[in-house]
């Protein structure tokens, strides 16, 4: 396997293109298993990213000559990446281990997790925000505080995080560098791997979510496809796809602007094959 970036140096918010390449250059076949996150993730050194793969059944059969790429884009003002100047490495895992060198500038702004205690007013959270010139991604307030999502430009996020933990009105404040499904795609499948594919249907993410998210699955070969969204009755909220669909990686974007807060489930039917997930929506 190996890891390479698209190129050895960026500029200041550029995206970071990272490629992890399996082939098969035996005479025998191989098989790498899903583990509880991913089958392929990235590790860029220096900051905890987290692998949003969700609950992926999935083997990949190589045979001889199979060959598959990932690739990951890496947007600086999504994860608030880099967070230095200088030289950067980033892993690579799938079955084995390799890495990459590219030199980028530290990227000022990012996303930003603040929750404050209940005491603290929300003109005085207003206050603080539009003092960092940030906007509002998500929020959600109850008895045990106010909890908002800020994107952030011109301050390192990580600085700001620090800075938060002594503050004496902020219950925490973090970095979520969450490598999502929507970073990720599949670049190339050779030869006999499309049809060693399994089926799989991916946690949607972001879950939860206002009001939209993404729901990825995979077919092992040409199926009529029903993914369809119930309720906790068992009734139908919704038909996102109806349709004959080709073997190989799929999304489906799901809008639930029509729906009330609380959970729900999606099913996916392709042949045989039935799986059903749990999401969440909140207002």
């Amino acid at each position: 396997m190996s890891v390479t970036t698209s190129k050895s140096s960026y500029g200041y918010a550029e995206t970071i293109e990272v490629r992890l390449r399996v082939w098969n250059d035996g005479d025998s076949s191989f098989t790498i298993h899903s583990s509880t996150t991913c089958v392929a993730w990235i590790n860029p050194d220096g900051v905890a990213f987290s692998m949003a793969c969700g609950e992926m059944e999935i083997d990949l059969l190589f045979r001889p000559g199979d060959s598959r790429t990932w690739i990951w884009h890496l947007v600086p003002s999504r994860y608030g990446y880099p967070t230095y100047t200088g030289r950067h490495c980033v892993w690579g895992v799938c079955g084995g281990l390799d890495s990459a060198f590219f030199d980028a500038p530290m990227y000022r702004g990012g996303p930003l997790s603040v929750k404050f205690y209940p005491s603290v007013a929300q003109s005085i959270v207003d206050s603080i925000r539009t003092s960092l010139g940030a906007t509002v991604s998500w929020e959600y307030a109850d008895s045990s505080g106010i909890f908002e999502d800020w994107q952030i430009s011109g301050f390192p996020v990580d600085s700001l995080a620090a800075a938060f933990s002594h503050d004496l009105r902020v219950k925490f404040a973090e970095v979520e560098r969450m490598l999502s499904p929507d970073s990720l795609v599949i670049a190339a499948i050779t030869r006999g791997t499309r049809s060693a594919i399994q089926s799989y249907l991916a946690q949607n993410y972001p879950n939860p979510f206002n009001p939209t998210t993404t729901i990825r699955y995979a077919l092992p070969q040409r199926s009529h496809v029903m993914l369809t969204v119930f309720n906790t009755l068992g009734q139908q909220v919704a038909n996102l796809v109806d349709a004959v669909q080709e073997p190989g990686e799929h999304s489906v974007r799901f809008d639930g602007s029509g729906l009330a807060s609380g959970v729900y489930y999606y099913r996916l039917r392709a042949g045989d094959c039935v799986r059903t997930m749990k999401l969440a929506v909140i207002r």
